[in-house]
């Protein structure tokens, strides 16, 4: 396995005392993510669509020369692991009122949907569902924190994902061991998002849920 800095040493006695998965999560934060679990670290690149919200001033402000949207500033929010391919300006959220301008015109009456075209490395966290708001970001008082709530936020996405695969293939007429894996799925994945968030938590992390 392929050593690499961790910001994350604080957290691995406690961890480790957890036993268990503690151990196991432990040994993951001070080896760091490598080619050798599965996939993981310099991973597989794939191209995903990503609907965001922005408000008018800043789409403004993204105009560069020509008029072209500025996609890298508007769509990426982790340059280490996404590339911007192009994005488009679909209009005015639903609901959404177009602001008068100045400091009183942003805010959610004045949003609108922006559709980003992104290439993204896996980075141990996989593909994202269509359907779930994407690209997970961690948020947390510090480093370890950050990385715990963006792994806590990606189970809890993945429950959900597994529920939308189990709709779209019922809708479908799949056979039922084929749904009832999906579920099982689900609840596999419920179960590891309330470890992680538990970690998250004892981090510092506050409790978030994925956007659908």
């Amino acid at each position: 396995m392929t050593r690499t800095t961790s910001p994350f040493p604080p957290l691995v006695s406690p961890l480790a005392r957890a036993g268990g998965l503690g151990v196991m999560l432990a040994a993951i934060l001070l080896e760091g993510c490598s080619t050798a679990v599965g996939g993981c670290g310099s991973g597989g690149r794939y191209d995903t669509t990503v609907d965001v919200l922005v408000t008018s001033s800043a789409l403004g402000a993204a105009h560069g020369d020509g008029g072209a949207l500025d996609c890298t500033a508007l769509c990426i929010t982790d340059p280490g692991a996404q590339t911007a391919l192009g994005c488009q300006d679909l209009g005015l959220a639903d609901g959404g009122t177009q602001g008068t301008g100045g400091s009183g015109g942003g805010g959610a009456a004045d949003e609108h949907t922006l559709q980003c075209q992104l290439q993204e490395t896996a980075l141990c966290l996989g593909r994202h569902h269509e359907a779930v708001q994407s690209p997970v970001v961690g948020q947390g008082p510090g480093e370890a924190a950050a990385w715990l709530d963006r792994g806590a936020r990606a189970e809890a996405s993945s429950v959900l994902a597994f529920r939308l695969l189990h709709d779209e293939l019922a809708e479908l007429g799949a056979p039922v061991d084929l749904l009832e894996a999906c579920r099982d799925a689900a609840r596999d994945e419920a179960r590891h998002a309330r470890w992680m968030r538990a970690f998250a938590t004892a981090a510092g992390a506050a409790p978030t849920s994925p956007a659908v």
